[in-house]
């Protein structure tokens, strides 16, 4: 696997050791002792070297109902010796080793154009001030990652376009899964953004229209196929040492050269432009990779949706269509090849099962050698299970799988005067070698049509404040399967034909309970022994 032992220090105010430049960046979370920062309200991410605490590394994760969504972008910020005063460097680092142009803010190069980094244009009010941090400017760059981005051009709003386009245009808005309510028509689809007296106009123009161009349906196509390709694919691939054989999904031929650098543009996965050479140890820093993979689960069924919603639409081999922001190498070139992409989003979850299973291997192995973390993990078996036994609230059970403190049985029932009422729950729990520093990865047993719980992982989504205890995984786990009025949660939406109906309208509510006591009553009548 490959080597990700850099120390990465926990960037929290309060740490003595850190800087006071940086204490002001940091993000203070004072439950966690996880070595990265995450800003899990904001599906953002920090963590830095223990030798360079100036170099922060950022991670994005796409927000939902976007072409972005639930992807994985990473960013490195330079904080100069004039930080405050001056805002940091920002490069983003996930561009397919600069060959790919994510948005029109957003280079190959990995240059991002923010007004308050400097590097565009502002209004009064909107450039750097003292007051901003690392958070301000990881905000600033997830809006940018807009249900829309075509948007974020120059001159969006003017674009003109002939009859023939538009019909075209409706037609695929219409069928592609990045649609909009009425309310969010005029910021973000420029045809109908217009009046009707104005959209009368525009159907009545001719073919020979002089216009910029009408791209921003395919625009958002191809970001989402790129977005599952290079940010999650390529990633987990690279991570679990998986070779993607026959290139059919290549965007750019592997010959293509990389957009120019410029200033000092990095690119993905490309040691040198940290200053390293193959053969050193920080060569490859993937500070958040633990983080890809239990989020991989989580969002394996939200990204074959994507696949299968397109591939039906999409003809694979489609190339994809220029726009009028795009020059030289500073583009995104390809081809739709979805069906390639769903064959490898199962290799990577199937590395993932088997990565998990390792675990108990090793595990049961470290446990006979008497090795620090298994221990730990045994004595914190005991004393939960010596817990929940003398406790007073509701019933809990705790077993190891074949006595190994690396993989655990958490059994439950369902509350009364709920949905889950009558329900033996059960619940795996696969802790790594490496915990807390890498966290367990958690399955629900018990089938559930449950909007926490994807449909095909079983992968559960739940947020632990404390990461190192697992009594409050235990506790975090129970929460989040039987919270009756959970307040909406764009991470969580892990299961999209559960979320849908879970936070449509009262219709869509009531058919989700109706299938949620159904799976209840299902998993009664055929219990299994897990």
């Amino acid at each position: 696997m490959v080597n990700n032992s850099s120390t990465i220090r926990v960037l929290r105010a309060r740490d003595q050791r850190t800087p006071d430049w940086l204490r002001s960046l940091c993000v203070y979370r004072p439950s966690a002792t996880y070595r990265s920062s995450e800003l899990t309200t904001l599906a953002l991410a920090v963590a830095h070297r223990e030798d360079d605490v100036r170099t922060v590394r950022c991670l994005i994760v796409g927000p939902s109902d976007t072409p972005y969504e639930f992807g994985f972008f990473e960013f490195k910020a330079k904080f100069g010796d004039a930080y405050p005063v001056q805002p940091p460097s920002v490069r983003c680092l996930t561009t397919n080793g600069g060959r790919c142009r994510f948005n029109p803010n957003i280079y190959a190069t990995g240059k991002v154009c923010l007004s308050i980094l400097g590097t565009w244009r502002g209004e009064e009010g909107e450039q750097w001030s003292t007051a901003q941090g690392i958070e301000s400017v990881l905000i600033s760059i997830q809006s940018l990652m807009s249900s829309n981005p075509y948007e974020n051009e120059p001159g969006f709003e003017h674009i003109k376009v002939t009859a023939k386009e538009a019909e075209a245009y409706a037609q695929k808005v219409g069928t592609h899964s990045f649609t909009c309510t009425h309310a969010q028509i005029a910021i973000c689809d420029p045809l109908f953004g217009l009046s009707m007296e104005s959209q009368e106009t525009t159907s009545s123009l001719g073919e020979g229209t002089e216009r910029d161009g009408f791209y921003d349906a395919d625009y958002l196509l191809q970001v989402r196929h790129e977005t599952l390709r290079i940010t999650v694919l390529q990633r987990l691939e690279t991570l679990l040492e998986i070779a993607d054989d026959d290139h059919i999904t290549t965007a750019a031929d592997l010959s293509t050269p990389p957009a120019d650098y410029d200033d000092d543009g990095v690119k993905e996965y490309d040691p040198s432009a940290d200053g390293y050479t193959e053969s050193d140890p920080d060569a490859l820093f993937h500070p958040f990779a633990d983080l890809y993979k239990r989020r991989f689960l989580w969002y394996y069924d939200a990204y074959l949706k994507s696949i299968d919603d397109a591939s039906a639409k999409i003809k694979d081999g489609t190339a994809f269509v220029g726009t009028p922001f795009e020059y030289g190498t500073n583009d995104m070139r390809g081809k739709f090849a979805y069906a390639s992409l769903k064959t490898r989003f199962l290799r990577v979850y199937e590395a993932l099962e088997a990565e998990k299973d390792s675990w108990a291997t090793e595990g049961k192995a470290a446990f006979i050698k008497e090795h620090g973390t298994a221990m730990n993990l045994n004595h914190q078996f005991d004393s939960l299970r010596n817990h929940y036994s003398r406790s007073n609230g509701p019933s809990v059970e705790l077993s190891l799988v074949d006595g190994n403190p690396f993989v655990w049985t958490l059994t439950f029932f369902g509350p009364s005067e709920t949905d889950l009422y009558g329900a033996t729950i059960n619940v795996r729990l696969h802790f790594p070698f490496k915990f807390p520093d890498q966290q367990p990865r958690v399955t629900v047993l018990t089938p559930l049509f449950h909007h926490r719980i994807s449909s095909t992982t079983k992968a559960l989504c739940y947020f632990p404040t404390k990461l190192f205890s697992v009594q409050n995984h235990i506790e975090s786990i129970m929460a989040a399967i039987v919270e009756e009025n959970p307040s909406y949660d764009p991470r969580a939406l892990v299961n999209p034909a559960a979320s849908v109906l879970r936070w449509g309208d009262e219709a869509g509510k009531k058919l989700y309970r109706r299938k949620l006591r159904r799976s209840v009553q299902d998993a009664m009548e055929n219990c299994d022994e897990f």
